[in-house]
């Protein structure tokens, strides 16, 4: 297990230098507090590392669970009377994900520089929704930042088992779709050829929906390349849409009109 250092000071103001060994950093914390100390500072043992050595190049993305275990921890130090700089210089040391880390890293320095937490987070519109903005917002006018961080992480934490459940759920129905489409493609370059011939020699007349399936045939091993790089264009157009404020909104219209989807999503979003 990690081991961390720390500084507190007892009940009568005397001050204490020592380390331990914790699963996390909030569990540090908690064992501290059982014992009636005032953490003052805690760190990891090994935390020469600067909070601002993250690679500015790293394709990680920050995570729903990573804001999860953020808030957790966040709401765990302030109930210790953590000071604010500390509490985010820590979580920015103890993250594993380097985005988060390079994140904090830039708020700490927005906090330094004179701005409340609910400013800073809001620079990062990409990591903190504004949802979780406001609520830290009402949190700092309250008076209330530790009961607001734990009830974002118990949110949160229900949203992202609700979206996992729901993924889950779906990808049998995709694996379906997906072979069923791959079954037909290989049908009509391989198959349908075959038949279109033998039909041709045996000069019956084609029927109507058959001579649509030989015409599909003709496209599919004629244009099939083409038409393969006009839906490329077009999902990558629609996801580049889907990324902005319009496109989401549109996106979730559609996603609730769809019958057993628009009802795991509602779930999703109202949970």
């Amino acid at each position: 297990m990690p081991l961390y250092k720390y500084k507190v000071t007892t009940p009568e103001g005397e001050v204490r230098e020592g380390s331990m060994e914790a699963a996390g950093l909030d569990i540090a914390v908690r064992s501290l507090q059982k014992r009636n100390l005032i953490v003052v500072s805690i760190k990891p043992a090994e935390g020469d590392k600067s909070i601002f050595d993250k690679s500015p190049l790293s394709f990680e993305r920050v995570k729903r669970r990573d804001i999860v275990i953020f808030s957790r921890q966040i709401a765990t130090l302030f109930e210790a009377k953590v000071p604010i700089l500390t509490s985010f210089k820590l979580l920015a040391v103890e993250t594993e994900n380097k985005a988060l880390g390079k994140v904090l890293g830039l708020i700490i320095e927005d906090i330094e520089g004179g701005a409340r937490i609910s400013q800073a987070l809001s620079s990062h519109p990409k990591v903190f929704s504004h949802f979780y903005v406001s609520m830290v917002l009402a949190g700092e006018e309250s008076g209330k930042l530790e009961e607001v961080f734990k009830y974002l992480a118990d949110f949160l934490e229900r949203s992202y088992e609700l979206a996992s459940k729901a993924k889950h759920a779906l990808i049998y129905p995709a694996f379906v779709i997906s072979a069923f489409f791959g079954v037909m493609i290989l049908m009509l370059v391989s198959v349908i050829p075959k038949l279109a011939d033998v039909i041709k020699e045996s000069g019956q007349a084609v029927p109507f929906y058959t001579k649509i399936v030989m015409v599909l045939s003709d496209l599919v091993r004629n244009y099939g390349m083409f038409v393969a790089i006009l839906l490329a264009v077009a999902v990558f157009a629609f996801w580049r849409y889907s990324r902005t404020k319009a496109g989401k909104e549109a996106v979730a219209r559609i996603l609730i009109s769809i019958p057993f989807l628009g009802e795991l999503y509602r779930k999703i979003y109202l949970s």
